[in-house]
């Protein structure tokens, strides 16, 4: 069973967690496995979905702050961005050849 994000006595009670606030943000609608709550509660980024390569956006932060950069900063995450234009790309390729299409694009 899903956890109600709206449930105030899983908070109250200390029974809020990650899967909590993943549906009360609505992660698996819009995230596409690219965003995650950790197991920690912060929120993390999957640039390519492998779990080995999970950043925690809350430390992340931090670092930036120990160094003298305060929010709000920008975060650019080129592997995201690569990863989801190969799967773009695939998507085309996937429609091409089953469609048969012969033309070109670029």
């Amino acid at each position: 069973m899903k956890p109600n994000p709206f449930d105030h006595n899983a908070l109250l009670e200390g029974n809020w967690s990650p899967e909590h606030a993943a549906a009360l943000y609505g992660l698996p609608g819009w995230a596409k496995g690219y965003f995650d709550v950790g197991t920690d509660g912060h929120l993390d980024v999957l640039p390519t979905r492998e779990e080995n390569r999970r950043i925690d956006l809350f430390e992340l932060t931090e670092g930036l702050r120990d160094r003298g950069i305060h929010p709000p900063v920008l975060l650019r995450f080129s592997d995201l961005a690569r990863h989801r234009l190969q799967s773009l790309r695939s998507a085309f390729d996937a429609a091409i050849e089953d469609n048969e299409y012969e033309g070109k694009y670029a």
